[in-house]
């Protein structure tokens, strides 16, 4: 593994071939493609990194490019990103079949709940606080909770934001 510490938030990490495999990191054939294993591969690269550097992106929230390399190998650019104060944390992840179903579910909730929409393909989702037992409820009845691990992380990080901070009370009035 070849470092290259670019700024304080950018690391430009070369892989060989034979690293790669070690890690279980697949290179994506096209431009936008991702694969389920990345999270837990780049993962591991930024804890061999701090241990070599002293570098700690563990914890952070990165943004990482990766090209293959003309020797097999692969160049992952990993930026560090900061992390805005968020206002809805410990979430609960919604799925719904369209952004109309959504607006319906999103009339029949409390319109003060703090909550953001995030759309992916035909799925939308809709995340509301742990806390709030009236609207956890409400939602339970007209969406799909989603239950895997991550998932707030999943939609946060993959999926389009459509309606940020107060999103119940925003699309409730549509």
């Amino acid at each position: 593994m070849e470092l290259v510490r670019i700024s304080a938030n950018n690391l430009k990490v070369t892989l060989t071939e034979k690293e790669l495999e070690d890690y279980g990191i697949t290179v994506p054939e096209g431009d936008g493609e991702h694969y389920c294993g990345a999270r837990h591969a780049v993962k591991k690269i930024l804890e061999a990194v701090k241990k070599e550097t002293g570098v700690d992106y563990c914890g952070e929230r990165v943004f990482v490019r990766i090209y293959k390399g003309s020797d097999g190998g692969c160049e992952l650019f990993i930026s560090r990103t900061s992390r805005p104060e968020e206002k809805v944390r410990g979430c609960a992840v919604f799925r719904f079949d369209s952004v109309s179903s959504l607006i319906d579910a999103c009339k029949s909730l409390p319109p003060y709940c703090a909550s953001d929409a995030y759309t992916e393909g035909e799925a939308v989702f809709l995340l509301l606080p742990l806390a709030d037992d009236a609207s956890l409820a409400a939602a339970r009845e007209r969406g799909n909770k989603v239950d895997f691990l991550l998932a707030e992380e999943y939609v946060r990080e993959h999926c389009k934001l459509i309606c940020g901070e107060n999103a119940v009370k925003r699309l409730g009035m549509l």
